[in-house]
């Protein structure tokens, strides 16, 4: 697919445009995931209940468990992937910017950050994210995806 195949205007920037597809991707690629996966966890994890992650990745996967010394003294890489991606300097994206690239995925981005567990302030939640109902209750959006005429995998914001 070129970049005018899935709705990207040619005249944005092409750092608006690699914004964009990250965005895109990210949804696509976690919410396909999300069919097939039993569990997750998010690698911020490892550091805060890393023995509790530890657990649960060799009991899923029916592994027995090494002895408590190797995964006590087992390094968890401080690497993050994107550290070889030419990223502008002080670039700091906020939900409103990314809202103004592309509102429709940027409320599936949001709503799927916040059902992982992702904290964020309540002045920071997009439109159409969550409702907050008459006796206080909040309720946050879901992200539905299927597979369209085309066999292209779609996913649309699902209001509560």
């Amino acid at each position: 697919n070129t970049v005018s195949d899935i709705g990207v205007d040619s005249t944005e920037t092409k750092l608006n445009r690699a914004i964009i597809l990250t965005m895109r991707h990210w949804v696509l690629y976690n919410s396909f995931i999300e069919q097939y996966a039993e569990w997750r966890f998010r690698l911020e994890q490892l550091n805060e209940d890393r023995e509790y992650i530890i657990d649960q990745i060799f009991s899923r996967a029916e592994f027995t468990k090494p002895n408590e010394e190797k995964t006590q003294t087992a390094k968890v890489s401080t690497h993050k992937n994107g550290g070889h991606t030419k990223k502008p300097k002080n670039l700091d994206l906020t939900w409103d910017m990314l809202y103004g690239l592309d509102s429709e995925y940027a409320e599936m981005c949001q709503a799927m950050a916040l059902s992982y567990g992702y904290d964020m302030d309540d002045t920071e939640i997009l439109p159409n994210v969550q409702v907050k109902c008459d006796n206080g209750e909040v309720l946050t959006s879901s992200v539905d995806c299927y597979f369209n005429q085309d066999q292209k995998w779609k996913c649309v914001l699902s209001r509560p």
